[in-house]
């Protein structure tokens, strides 16, 4: 996951930068929650877990620890 995250952050610093107005927040958001949905699933399939997004409060704290960058300020 953190291999992933290092990869993740620059383009995400990058549409921050490109697409950061302030009243762009909602459609950023959009994009967040999506990020996180993506990686909630990709963690489902590698622990063989049926729901898809059991654990999602567990993905979240995981990638905020690592370091993953949010769009939306």
């Amino acid at each position: 996951m953190q291999k992933i995250i290092e990869i993740l952050n620059p383009k995400i610093i990058g549409m921050r930068n490109y697409y950061g107005l302030k009243n762009a927040g909602k459609q950023l958001n959009k994009i967040d929650w999506y990020i996180i949905k993506r990686f909630t699933l990709w963690y489902n399939y590698k622990t063989q877990n049926k729901r898809w997004f059991a654990g999602i409060s567990k993905v979240r704290k995981v990638i905020c620890e690592n370091g993953l960058q949010k769009l939306a300020v």
